[in-house]
């Protein structure tokens, strides 16, 4: 896809040494990632981030993993502004892999009539034919 991944070195990343990953997109954006030098998951990851029109520096921490259907998932994940104490933090009960979801879900709903138009105009079928005129 274009973008290239440097190795940084080993860091201490969250308790553990991590190695550090400097991924440079083609569109020129910088991320890293911290990868648990012992299990290869996913630690954390900061990046330049902008909200609102403000450029910031964003930090994201993945933990508590557990395998499911043989993928191994974080279910803990917090993130927020680089350097501020003040962090999202999501935690998970339960991850489904390909869970059987009914097609029904996907549907679009039906769009209600207008409250006014619904007395003023009788229901007619859409497979309705007109009535045959009327011999004199």
């Amino acid at each position: 896809k274009g973008h290239t991944v440097e190795l940084m070195g080993k860091e201490q990343v969250e308790g553990a040494d991590g190695y550090k990953l400097k991924i440079t997109k083609k569109s020129g954006d910088v991320d890293y990632y911290y990868v648990d030098a012992e299990t290869y998951l996913l630690v954390k990851e900061e990046g330049k981030r902008t909200r609102h029109g403000t450029e910031m520096e964003a930090e994201s921490t993945f933990g508590d993993y557990k395998e499911v259907n043989g993928l191994m998932f974080p279910f803990s994940l917090s993130g927020g502004v680089k350097g501020m104490p003040q962090k999202q933090s999501m935690t998970f009960e339960k991850i489904e892999v390909d869970p059987d979801i009914a097609d029904s879900y996907f549907a679009m709903p039906a769009a209600a009539a207008p409250a006014d138009s619904a007395a003023a105009k009788p229901a007619v079928k859409a497979d309705a034919k007109p009535a045959a005129p009327k011999k004199k």
